[in-house]
């Protein structure tokens, strides 16, 4: 799997709608992704993927590209495009993974997300969840890694 799909499906570990920046070559970068998880379905490969969702009370999976046409700033013009997106979905939380980490697993994505949600749910008012501001980042062999998981009102 390419590194776009294998991160989008450890994102739907935890959420199952999930926004993809793209940037240089867009079009033919989100065709190629498109034609991955078309063949995934054509074999049955993310029926894992849907039953997880359905566990947890999720109708399906979703996955929406975003083209961040200021890619050459860098990165943290992506991560402000995906952002802008998923906010307006207005989300419990958020998970910002850059695709060049395949090496994430599924059960990372999903204990920082939980940990998150207790987090929030610690705040018991609604009030104070949506102004609880609060980022996790994962330490792996000492260094800061992936993904940075955000409330709504940090992000």
């Amino acid at each position: 799997a390419s590194f776009a799909v294998h991160g989008v499906r450890h994102l739907w570990a935890a959420y199952e709608d999930v926004v993809v920046v793209l940037g240089a070559h867009a079009a033919a970068v989100q065709r190629g992704i498109t034609e991955e998880f078309e063949a995934l379905v054509e074999r049955g490969g993310l029926h894992e993927d849907l039953a997880h969702a359905h566990g947890h009370g999720a109708a399906g999976l979703e996955c929406q590209f975003v083209v961040n046409r200021a890619w050459k700033r860098g990165m943290l013009s992506s991560v402000q495009a995906g952002l802008a997106v998923a906010l307006k979905r207005k989300p419990q939380a958020l998970l910002v993974l850059p695709v060049d980490h395949p090496k994430v697993r599924s059960v990372t994505v999903a204990a920082l997300a939980n940990v998150l949600l207790q987090a929030l749910a610690a705040n018991r008012t609604p009030r104070d969840r949506a102004a609880f501001s609060y980022a996790l980042v994962p330490r792996y062999k000492g260094e800061r890694g992936h993904p940075l998981a955000l409330t709504p009102a940090l992000a």
